[in-house]
């Protein structure tokens, strides 16, 4: 039925003159154009263009896509002037530009997204009759859960992510809160446990500018115990950080909520992860930061949450 659907609308699309049926035409619009994902929210369309002009060549055009409040969304689609521009900028893709390291893949048609639509609705998702504890611990054989993901990614982006570093997506469930906005986490299925399995070890991979975290996802009857926010822990989890910030900015940022005692940002290779601890003298240090959370540093907005104490750390470092 969705197959049916997709292909309908792929159908008006073509009458309505939406979708070119000249492939020869559709194909040269988007032969030159590449889309950048993760860039620096402080990044302009003349910052992109004279970046891309000298280390690959002639830019025509640069579209950067914006928010409803004209703020960036990180995201940007860039035309050069000659073909060897184009593949210069491909072969650039997870470079560093403005402290962000970005994502730069070839710009799709609508006709090959509809495609790409299609196929996936084809696959569809599997259906597991549950009728024991057997078949309920089956239903996650191939499953994980994919957590800080950056929310303008979409069901589509992570499906095609996976499927080309991991082996066959059969489904992608986004969650998203009650104004339809992404959470930031994902469970996506695979059609072998081979592809759950190389999911698995692309977790702290760098996605659209963010650092995802993969595991495999648990029924319940194997979950521990949620704990309940630590309510003596001093230390907060900041994510989201640009990669050009520092210990220093993170105790000058957050200074004015109580007395820091200890910043660190986690590193991997000398190179900074996107997040990082702030330990203040007090617990009231704490409740001040988390009113905090969507500030920015650097240009990138921030996540705050309370990190566990010592000897209380779950999961991810904090308590989930």
């Amino acid at each position: 039925m969705i197959s049916i659907l997709i292909w309908l609308l792929f159908q008006l699309d073509t009458y309505l003159g939406n979708i070119t049926p000249d492939e020869t035409e559709q194909n040269f619009k988007f032969s030159n154009e590449v889309i950048v994902k993760g860039l620096s929210f402080d990044a302009n369309e003349n910052d992109i263009s004279n970046y891309f002009d000298q280390k690959c060549g002639q830019v025509s055009k640069v579209k950067l896509l914006m928010n409803s409040q004209g703020r960036s969304k990180g995201i940007a689609f860039v035309s050069f002037e000659t073909e060897e521009g184009y593949n210069k900028a491909l072969e650039m893709n997870n470079s560093e530009f403005m402290g962000r390291y970005l994502i730069i893949e070839k710009t799709k048609s609508k006709a090959e997204r509809l495609t790409q639509m299609h196929s996936y609705a084809d696959q569809g998702p599997k259906i597991v009759i549950v009728d024991n504890i057997s078949s309920k611990i089956n239903k996650f054989d191939n499953e994980v859960i994919v957590k800080g993901l950056s929310f303008d990614a979409d069901e589509n982006d992570i499906g095609n992510y996976l499927n080309e570093n991991c082996g066959s997506v059969t489904r992608v469930n986004l969650l998203k809160n009650e104004q339809g906005c992404s959470k930031g986490v994902a469970f996506v299925s695979f059609e072998t446990e081979e592809g759950c399995n190389k999911a698995v070890e692309l977790s702290d991979s760098e996605f659209m500018g963010r650092q995802i975290f993969i595991e495999k996802t648990k029924p319940k009857i194997e979950r521990p115990a949620q704990l309940p926010a630590d309510q003596d822990s001093k230390t907060i989890f900041v994510g989201n950080l640009s990669f050009v910030t520092n210990k220093e900015t993170l105790k000058k940022f957050f200074a004015s909520c109580g007395k820091v005692v200890n910043a660190r940002i986690a590193e991997a290779e000398g190179k900074s992860r996107g997040f990082g601890h702030v330990e203040f003298e007090e617990r009231s240090g704490v409740e001040n930061a988390l009113k905090m959370a969507g500030e920015q540093i650097d240009g990138r907005p921030i996540r705050v949450d309370v990190a566990a104490s010592r000897g209380k750390l779950v999961g991810f470092n904090r308590i989930q």
